[in-house]
């Protein structure tokens, strides 16, 4: 579950409670501290973060070992890094390729044993092992009412809608868009800095490894990742990675590269600007603007037409591959 949402998990100092933030919260924090006062020297610096690669591949377990067709990638522009790497090898199982139609709607099928046929006829049934599957719950409406019921009790009833299982937002290029496109801001211009920072006993109990620190000498927001061999109050060597992280509290009203704006069930962006490389998408809240879902699928002409709603939606545009909001952010009603 850590890896489907990128979560990161704090334990509070004084009791056994946990905090789990998403990669947004904790690249761009508002809680910052600043050490601009405590900094000494930068001692080292590279360009290289963790074990990535430019393409980093986030795989399911497969009941056919060739298989690839829920996998997604994180793209980092950083020649720096080796060209391909496994970051995430997950011990839950895809659901299968071909889909059984049932009810009569398109499912996915989850793959918990083989069928056997033997030479006289019979079938049996072989238990697969360890098999495990993330799946979610969609209410599907019918076209027209559906008959169900049981031979057994010779019971029947007829149905207007059902529970089926879905696969919605599962694979792991929609977790990519979902969760974890803030790692840009950190993988795209890696930069890890080792400094001497002054500290003492009292700093060290206060130490909050989910906010952000400002170092004015180097004019940048970093991540603390390290306090290495604290002893006693003096100068010490810490590790720090860099994120760019952009202020906003004092900017309400934020430069956009384009305007998006909604009328008559079409929206229109302008100007218009996509490229191959980096395409535009949407970016959208169902929950004014706390969570955000990104769109996998790039807007290639404008306006963008059909699109309706339920409930209030806010809409913004993204660059898919990096994650930049380029963009105002506007309400669609019902």
């Amino acid at each position: 579950m850590l890896t489907r949402f990128g979560l990161t998990p704090f334990k509070d100092k004084y009791s056994n409670n946990y905090t789990f933030l998403t990669l947004y919260e904790l690249l761009q924090n508002n809680e910052v501290v600043d050490w601009s006062s405590k900094f000494i020297e930068q001692t080292n610096e590279s360009y290289v973060y963790g074990n990535y690669a430019q393409k980093n591949d986030l795989t399911y377990k497969y009941n056919d070992n060739e298989s690839d067709y829920y996998n997604g990638s994180l793209l980092i522009e950083n020649v720096n890094l080796a060209d391909n790497k496994k970051v995430v090898n997950s011990n839950i199982y895809a659901p299968e390729k071909l889909r059984s139609n049932e009810l009569p709607k398109q499912t996915n099928v989850y793959k918990l044993w083989n069928k056997e046929v033997k030479d006289d006829g019979s079938v049996t049934y072989k238990s697969l092992d360890k098999r495990f599957y993330f799946m979610r719950s969609d209410n599907h409406i019918f076209e027209s009412p559906v008959y169900i019921g049981s031979e057994t009790l010779t019971t029947e009833t007829t149905i207007g809608q059902a529970p089926f299982e879905s696969f919605f937002k599962l694979p792991f290029n929609d977790i990519v868009q979902d969760y974890y496109l803030p790692m840009y801001q950190i993988l795209n211009k890696s930069r890890v800095v080792d400094a001497n920072i002054f500290l003492n006993e009292q700093d060290i109990i206060n130490i909050d490894f989910s906010k952000l620190y400002w170092i004015e000498q180097l004019n940048s927001y970093f991540i603390l990742n390290k306090i290495i061999n604290f002893t006693q109050k003096g100068i010490t060597k810490c590790e720090l990675i860099k994120v760019d992280y952009v202020n906003t509290e004092n900017n309400t009203e934020p430069i956009f590269e384009t305007e998006l704006s909604y009328e008559d069930g079409c929206f229109n962006i302008t100007p218009f600007t996509s490229t191959i490389e980096n395409p535009i998408c949407f970016n959208f809240s169902y929950d004014n603007g706390i969570n955000w879902e990104t769109g996998a699928t790039p807007i290639l002409v404008v306006p963008s037409c059909g699109y309706s709603t339920l409930v209030p939606v806010l809409f913004r545009l993204i660059r898919l591959n990096t994650g930049e909001i380029i963009s105002n952010t506007i309400e669609v009603l019902p």
